[in-house]
């Protein structure tokens, strides 16, 4: 990158030119080849995250219903709210899955911890919990391997 005020060539990741001091507030892109590739914590994670997110929808259409959790169905109130869990588990476990997507492509770290934590709280199956909060650990690690296509130096 090369600074504005006097043409000296800086690293990309320098807030300020090494010849002058100009500071260097500009948009950096990334590039494929910044990204890290193949299997790393952070794809893991967002795996794990997603198959939480799956178990949380799973979970929300099991709370749908009536029949499987063996509600009255002339109590409309406790159905009601009952179905209102589970519309809302469905909804966490979408965003889980978005989270999960994310994580494996390492763009969006926020939507991740988001997804991640939306996906482990769906209550009712154990597994989801325990596969989410070990994504969001793994992701946790991997904070740095995280990048968006321009980032603000």
């Amino acid at each position: 990158m090369s600074c504005p005020a006097c043409g000296a060539e800086n690293d990309r990741s320098a807030r300020a030119c090494l010849l002058c001091s100009t500071p260097l507030n500009t948009w950096v892109e990334w590039s494929a080849h910044d990204r890290p590739s193949g299997w790393s914590k952070a794809s893991i994670g967002g795996i794990l995250i997603l198959l939480s997110g799956v178990l949380a929808i799973l979970n929300g259409i099991y709370f749908i219903a009536p029949e499987a959790i063996n509600l009255d169905p002339t109590n409309i109130t406790w159905l009601g709210n009952v179905q209102t869990f589970g519309y809302l588990t469905i909804a966490a476990g979408c965003i889980g899955i978005l989270g999960g997507m994310f994580s494996v492509q390492r763009t969006s770290y926020p939507i991740c911890v988001a997804g991640g934590l939306l996906a482990a709280m769906s209550i009712g199956f154990t597994l989801g919990l325990v596969l989410g909060l070990a994504g969001l650990i793994l992701v946790g690690f991997s904070r740095k391997e995280f990048v968006t296509e321009s980032r603000f130096t």
